[in-house]
């Protein structure tokens, strides 16, 4: 099942707690490099964080990244939106939660690997 839909079913599990709550769920906090070194570690080859302004993003040629360049914009914008996320609460909700090197060990059979 959906880790973020068994959190969720937690939250409603326990409606007098959360009434009125936001609750925002995140298996850890990373940066670019933790991110490039979890791919690093788990791929076996070097992996390298560049940050990317998203106006450089946006032009990309790729479907889908003006999407992911406003996504980034809102993130870099927002500075520390993600850290009111409070991993401890989620883990709470939701122990099987992972953090970004054990998901992609898991699913690395699902990232297509080019030579």
């Amino acid at each position: 099942m959906n880790r973020l839909l068994v959190a969720a079913g937690a939250i409603f599990k326990d409606p007098a707690r959360f009434v009125g709550e936001t609750v925002g769920i995140a298996g850890e906090h990373t940066t670019g490099n933790e991110l490039a070194a979890g791919l690093s570690e788990v791929f076996g080859e070097p992996v390298r964080y560049q940050h990317v302004p998203a106006e450089v993003f946006r032009e990309l040629s790729f479907l889908g990244a003006d999407l992911a360049a406003n996504m980034f914009q809102f993130v870099a914008e927002e500075n520390g939106y993600g850290r009111r996320r409070d991993v401890a609460l989620a883990r709470s909700l939701n122990p099987s939660l992972v953090g970004f090197t054990e998901w992609v060990a898991a699913t690395r059979g699902r990232v297509p690997v080019q030579v």
